[in-house]
């Protein structure tokens, strides 16, 4: 068990635009898992956000390496060249983005790389998103069109008048309104720990990074972020530099560290109130993994 103040927490949340926060951390060695909640419980499910990049695409690259190669490469990277986001209609949104020519290119954070991406893979595969991830997704982690009342999510603010609690806060994934690959997934943090977990288990995770981790400079390696900088990286000083994983716009991230084989998680509600605001949630962020790399 990680030993921490508690209290440190609990007084960064109460200085913090956001009043949620639930904490996950995994020894991938022994199987063990440690979650803290504050103003939470595990039953909680939160938007993750642009996390639904790594756990749709990513985890599906991971999966069937050989269905990502030449263009898919490059969008699951981030280097296709597509724009990083902008304008897509209700309507002629996927003629939009198969508009684009994919070419190789520096990196560009890009929703629409994802979106080119999922509509190529649904053409080829003739299947939808949900039913390529769904070996490798549970119970615990849906796309927001699958959410029904029984699902108790926490708050990310509002859309004017609306309330977006259960609905995703991503505006691009509300006006497709299908499953996207961008943003849209919510789940429990036990739920993503679970993925996670049940990915290592299956998959040599560190032959497949390596594999491509000398071939790029890029920030991106099969649509996870990596960290450059132990000492300055979000995910926390003291891991190392073969760590993946992704951050969230709703204040959600996780991360992997390969050589240590630990995962560190956390999911708040950061857009609840001013979003702009980044100061406590990168603290909180930084202080949670170096704990869990301890």
């Amino acid at each position: 068990m990680i030993d921490f103040d508690r209290e440190e927490f609990v007084r960064e949340l109460a200085n913090a635009p956001f009043d949620t926060l639930a904490l996950g951390a995994i020894d991938l060695s022994s199987g063990k898992t440690q979650f803290e909640y504050f103003n939470c419980s595990a039953e909680d499910w939160f938007d993750l956000a642009s996390l639904t990049k790594a756990l749709t695409l990513g985890l599906y690259g991971i999966r069937h390496p050989e269905k990502i190669v030449g263009d898919k490469a490059l969008l699951l990277e981030h280097r296709g060249g597509l724009p990083a986001w902008g304008f897509l209609p209700g309507k002629g949104w996927e003629e939009k983005l198969k508009s684009f020519q994919v070419t190789d290119s520096q990196t560009i954070y890009s929703d629409y790389s994802f979106l080119r991406l999922m509509l190529e893979l649904e053409k080829e595969e003739k299947a939808t998103l949900e039913q390529l991830c769904a070996e490798h997704l549970d119970d615990h982690l849906k796309f927001w069109t699958q959410l029904d009342r029984t699902n108790n999510c926490v708050s990310t603010g509002y859309d004017g008048s609306t309330l977006l609690k259960g609905i995703v806060h991503d505006p691009r994934a509300r006006l497709i309104g299908r499953p996207c690959s961008h943003a849209g997934l919510f789940g429990t943090i036990e739920g993503l720990a679970r993925a996670l977990t049940g990915i290592w288990e299956r998959y040599d995770l560190i032959t497949y990074f390596e594999k491509y981790w000398p071939n790029s400079d890029n920030r991106f390696v099969r649509g996870f972020d990596r960290v450059s900088s132990p000492e300055k990286t979000l995910a926390g000083p003291g891991c190392s530099q073969k760590t993946i994983g992704h951050l969230g716009f709703t204040g959600t991230s996780f991360w992997l560290d390969l050589e240590s084989k630990r995962v560190a998680i956390l999911l708040s509600n950061a857009t609840q109130n001013y979003w702009y605001q980044r100061a406590e949630l990168h603290r909180m962020r930084r202080a949670w993994g170096s704990l869990v790399w301890r």
